[in-house]
């Protein structure tokens, strides 16, 4: 059975939410693949304010964190010009050109983590056949199902933009009309 899905925009966030950010948030408030001109940044960051100015409590984990620094560090690389572009992702990563942009990625992370509680992932208390059967369908990406039954032990509301989450059994904030609907 499906958990409740609220539109962001309109929720009256309280002191005793507690909130987990699924890393495409964090990358329309931090990331360098959206501008300021996205709708989702000026909605997710009117979110943040919200959420901050209510007290309410935000975590993160290794995988959230992990997602926002390699889909950072591949945006950056992909759209590099073939004529400058290394050989391959691992070469750049080591190369100059990737010097000031893993600067700027540790900084992102620093201010998510100024506004996050880090959590573990509770990955021993996974139902792992199950996240690999939906796998198997089709049905999940192997991380959000992982981080959705995060939110369902840990009792916390996933913070999402995936248009394909309608099926988790938790609780789901949102601005994606696919959910909404």
């Amino acid at each position: 059975m499906p958990g409740e899905i609220h539109r962001l925009s309109t929720y009256r966030f309280r002191s005793t939410d507690q909130l987990f950010f699924n890393a495409n948030v964090w990358l329309f408030l931090y990331g360098r693949q959206y501008g300021p001109t996205d709708s989702r940044v000026r909605i997710y960051s009117a979110a943040l304010k919200r959420i901050l100015d209510a007290g309410s409590r935000v975590f993160i984990d290794a995988l959230v964190l992990s997602e926002v620094i390699n889909s950072t560090a591949r945006f950056e690389f992909n759209k590099m010009p073939a004529s400058t572009k290394t050989k391959g992702f691992k070469a750049y990563r080591t190369s100059a050109a990737f010097k000031q942009v893993s600067k700027d990625i540790a900084d992102a992370c620093r201010r998510i983590l100024g506004h996050a509680s880090r959590i573990e992932s509770e990955f021993s208390s996974v139902d792992v056949e199950a996240v690999l059967r939906g796998y198997e369908r089709g049905r999940v990406d192997f991380n959000d199902y992982v981080l959705a039954e995060l939110c369902r032990v840990k009792g916390l509301s996933f913070v999402t933009d995936d248009g394909d989450l309608k099926w988790l059994t938790v609780t789901i904030l949102t601005e994606n009309s696919r959910l909404l609907s």
